[in-house]
């Protein structure tokens, strides 16, 4: 009797896809499906290692408006200036501040212009996550009017792929071996493995203006909640 070769892959939902050489069409051929000259398993694996954060990311930007440009220009440095002042004395370094956007837009009339809008905006990077809160309330109060973030973030994910990988490696090879018992057969070595890992998921940071003449009473309220990353592997095994 001929024997049949099956290729297994769990995907979404566990679910479970076999394909026998006699279903494959007219047009294929086994190996372009099938890369071994064995019976083999194909199964996928993954696993979830949850870190706390150790670094964020915060936009603060300085808006300001006026009939004259030159004049709209020096005041929004001016306060530029005393919002990089609180940050540095809030223990930013020099080398995590980086001003990522500068913008001058004229306010239209209808027959000429009305004044000018001018922006800074910064780009820090925040390595400590202890007094987040007051660090943004400082800010605000020196001039800051409009904030994005925050954009949490493991600064090291690769000091976590071993265990990661293992725990990957160990739920693939429980489903093969499990699949392997149904099927009457004895789970052989690994043929390959390929990673399909992924990195944690970056949502975009919402803004939100401040109106200056109301401000905000104590620190900003900052949860940091826990990064996930998700370690995953597709593996081949033989069948004995």
């Amino acid at each position: 009797m001929k024997a049949t070769r099956f290729m297994s892959s769990f995907v979404l939902g566990h679910s479970l896809c076999l394909m026998a050489q006699s279903a494959l069409p007219t047009s294929t051929t086994p190996s372009m499906l099938f890369p071994y000259s064995q019976d083999f398993i194909l199964v996928s694996g993954s696993s979830n290692i949850s870190i706390p954060p150790d670094s964020a990311q915060f936009s603060i930007s300085v808006r300001s408006t006026g009939q004259a440009v030159g004049e709209t220009v020096v005041a929004n440095r001016q306060k530029v200036e005393r919002v990089l002042v609180v940050l540095k004395a809030g223990g930013v370094k020099q080398e995590d501040i980086q001003t990522s956007e500068f913008e001058i837009v004229p306010i239209e009339g209808k027959i000429s212009i009305n004044g000018y809008r001018v922006s800074n905006r910064i780009t820090i990077t925040l390595k400590s996550m202890s007094g987040i809160g007051n660090l943004l309330q400082a800010g605000i109060e020196a001039g800051a009017n409009e904030i994005q973030g925050p954009r949490f973030s493991v600064s090291d994910e690769h000091a976590h792929q071993d265990k990661g990988f293992e725990l990957a490696f160990e739920d693939a090879r429980s489903k093969a071996q499990n699949l392997s018992k149904l099927a009457g057969r004895r789970l052989g070595r690994v043929l390959s493995i390929s990673d399909k890992s992924t990195s944690p998921f970056e949502f975009a940071a919402p803004s939100f203006g401040i109106d200056s003449r109301t401000g905000f009473l104590g620190a900003i309220p900052i949860e940091m909640g826990v990064q996930t990353i998700r370690f995953g592997v597709t593996i081949a095994f033989k069948l004995d």
